[in-house]
């Protein structure tokens, strides 16, 4: 695992990976990190993308087309029906053998919305925080 607050995460990929690159990124904020997933990705690897900062993302080209990337687009809701469907049998069967690993970062009542909502966009967690609803 990296930390990407407090690690040079393109060294630590390079370290990781002998200096091959990663096979696939599935991305969660493409504004924030396109240059970082471009340093860190193989030749022809992947960058799955369903989150961004920012509705329009100037896309380094040069350095994107010199290394072959794929960027693919994902929204969930947006699953042919039995694409999902396959999906949800899979998942299923991982959460029912117990194969699934949630990163638990913290637990509150539902009452401190406010507060897990400042955690998470302070990033003051690494992980899940989760609402109990009593």
């Amino acid at each position: 695992m990296v930390n990407y607050k407090s690690e040079d995460v393109v060294a630590a990929v390079d370290e990781a990976t002998a200096g091959g690159g990663v096979d696939r990124i599935v991305e969660v904020d493409f504004s924030a990190n396109i240059h970082t997933d471009l340093a860190v990705l193989r030749p022809y690897g992947e960058v799955v993308v369903y989150g961004s900062g920012a509705a329009e993302i100037p896309v380094p080209f040069s350095p994107a087309i010199r290394k072959g990337v794929n960027i693919y687009f994902f929204i969930v809701y947006n699953l042919e029906p039995e694409v999902r469907e396959r999906a949800i049998v899979d998942l299923s069967k991982l959460l029912e053998g117990n194969q699934l690993t949630h990163n638990v970062a913290v637990r509150l009542p539902l009452a401190q919305i406010a507060d897990a909502h400042d955690m998470v966009e302070q990033g003051q967690v690494i992980g899940n925080v989760v609402l109990e609803i009593d």
